[in-house]
């Protein structure tokens, strides 16, 4: 279902290296502080941590949003500040405030956010809305959004609109896409439609999400990092972390005990 080339693990990355970035506002403590963090090969990862921790910070900055003041990031091997139109076309993105067009339909909004990444004058007319329908097909199919198609943005209810939400970020099939909070408001069928969508999409793609809802990750993640003080203190793959163990209590106690050695 993917046309994307298959990408190895040293490609299919994003890398942090010493990234820097001080609050506009105040000199006190830097936003992101030296932050080292690597991500590498399909799958999908959770960004954990406290308000203020730098999470939105760290996706600005991936999305080529946001300069950092010191440090280096790669994604997909690029500059995400200069390789940005080329990039553009490669991350897709789902806000935790989706900003959807009351007045456009939901195949109007999504043809608009698909037009928006993909270049119909270098894939083609042809090849390019052959991708267009075969994109569209995909989307609709898992998450359900078949029905909703001719209708207008405006009526939708919450969880809807999370679920056009995501099929934005998904719509031109992107190798990496950075979710906040994807699964915020979402009801329960809803959810297990994107932990379908996930499992499906992860085969070729880095999945980063944002979330506060810590019991999910099990059944969602890959991966977990903890962002904490503009730093990551914690990473590991999911299949290392002990079976059985109480994601909460294991982020709350990190958490602490890293705030504790800071004033210690």
């Amino acid at each position: 279902m993917n046309s994307q080339t298959k990408l190895d693990d040293s490609e299919l990355s994003i890398h942090f290296k010493n990234v820097t970035k001080w609050r506009s506002y105040t000199l006190d403590h830097p936003v992101l502080d030296q932050l080292n963090w690597k991500l590498e090969g399909a799958g999908v990862h959770a960004l954990l941590g406290p308000n203020g921790a730098g999470k939105s910070t760290t996706l600005q900055i991936l999305l080529g949003l946001m300069i950092p003041d010191q440090g280096e990031i790669s994604v997909l091997n690029f500059d995400p500040l200069s390789a940005r139109q080329y990039l553009s076309a490669k991350l897709g993105y789902v806000p935790d405030s989706p900003p959807l067009y009351p007045m456009l339909t939901v195949e109007e909004y999504l043809k608009y956010t698909f037009e928006l990444r993909i270049n119909e004058n270098e894939l083609g007319k042809t090849q390019f809305q052959k991708k267009w329908a075969s994109q569209l097909a995909k989307v609709c199919d898992v998450l359900q959004l078949g029905p909703w198609l001719k209708s207008k943005c405006a009526i939708l209810s919450y969880g809807m609109k999370g679920r056009v939400a995501l099929a934005q970020g998904f719509i031109h099939d992107p190798l990496i896409v950075i979710m906040d909070e994807p699964t915020k408001g979402l009801d329960p069928e809803s959810l297990v439609m994107v932990r379908k969508f996930f499992v499906e999409e992860k085969q070729s793609k880095i999945l980063l999400y944002c979330t506060h809802h810590l019991r999910d990750l099990p059944l969602m993640s890959d991966s977990v990092s903890i962002l904490a003080k503009g730093k990551i203190i914690y990473q590991s793959k999911m299949n290392a972390v002990e079976k059985g163990i109480d994601f909460e209590t294991l982020y709350i106690d990190t958490v602490k005990n890293y705030e504790n050695t800071l004033h210690s």
